[in-house]
């Protein structure tokens, strides 16, 4: 695989919001995502991160999301981790307010951390490792759309009506 900068490929993607590093065998997010504010010279606005609205991370090989994935930016909405070795969501997605969607199918994810997302409409975490998963009982008011589906659930959280 030829390496690539993920700073360069997202500041193409600025002018539609949206940064696609599916498939490129990534094995952690790029830290250039993850600390967009770093080295900055003079009045340099990273624009590449500021006008983030989807972060398309499919067909990858990450393992886990870090501590520090809020540097992505407060305004992502749409955050794909389809086709991955993921093993848990984090509670530090917690501080990508503004999420809409995340979409982690396909992955090994055992364990889903309680999440503080108020702006969450969907979360698919369908064909993973899935037994038992606890829906905080506020934080997701505005979840619509749940997607456990292919998981070894022996029952629905109480969250879940």
């Amino acid at each position: 695989m030829a390496v690539f900068d993920a700073k360069l490929k997202c500041t193409q993607s600025r002018k539609n919001g949206k940064c696609n590093l599916q498939g490129y065998e990534l094995t952690e997010i790029p830290p250039q995502l993850l600390a967009p504010f770093d080295n900055l010279e003079g009045n340099e606005l990273p624009q590449y991160v500021m006008l983030l609205k989807t972060l398309n991370l499919n067909d990858n090989e990450l393992t886990s999301i870090p501590d520090d994935v809020g540097g992505i930016g407060e305004e992502l909405v749409t955050l794909e981790l389809r086709n991955n070795q993921l093993t848990r969501l984090p509670a530090a997605l917690s501080a990508l307010a503004g999420l809409k969607l995340i979409d982690a199918s396909n992955n090994a994810i055992e364990a889903v951390e309680e999440l503080a997302l108020s702006n969450l409409v969907e979360l698919n975490v369908s064909k993973n490792k899935l037994v038992s998963l606890a829906l905080p009982s506020s934080g997701l008011a505005t979840l619509a759309r749940l997607n456990l589906s292919h998981n070894g659930l022996e029952a629905l959280p109480d969250a879940v009506g």
